[in-house]
């Protein structure tokens, strides 16, 4: 099917393509939601690369990155539990 899309005052053409994933996907099991601890792990371990190319010394590197940890700690303190616990007891959304 074509559509057109308007943005920025130009109208463009936009192809939609049906799949039937929408309509299978409503009895799709949920998939599980992963540890918080082990989330925010593989959080920091993904930045480190980034940060090392932001930063050009070893200590600005190290400050951000102890900046990002204690983040990331202060969340799983605080609030980060709470949220995962909703998460995971939030039902399946219902597709229309």
């Amino acid at each position: 099917m074509l559509v057109t899309l308007q943005t920025r005052g130009l109208r463009l053409p936009f192809a939609v393509m049906h799949t039937r994933s929408s309509s299978t996907a409503k009895t799709l099991p949920r998939l599980p939601v992963p540890d918080l601890r082990k989330t925010l792990d593989k959080y920091l371990t993904s930045i480190e690369p980034f940060l090392r190319e932001s930063f050009s010394t070893p200590v600005d590197f190290s400050a951000a990155y102890q900046l990002r940890k204690d983040w990331a700690d202060q969340f799983y303190s605080g609030i980060g539990p709470t949220l995962q616990q909703r998460l995971i007891g939030t039902p399946s959304v219902k597709l229309v």
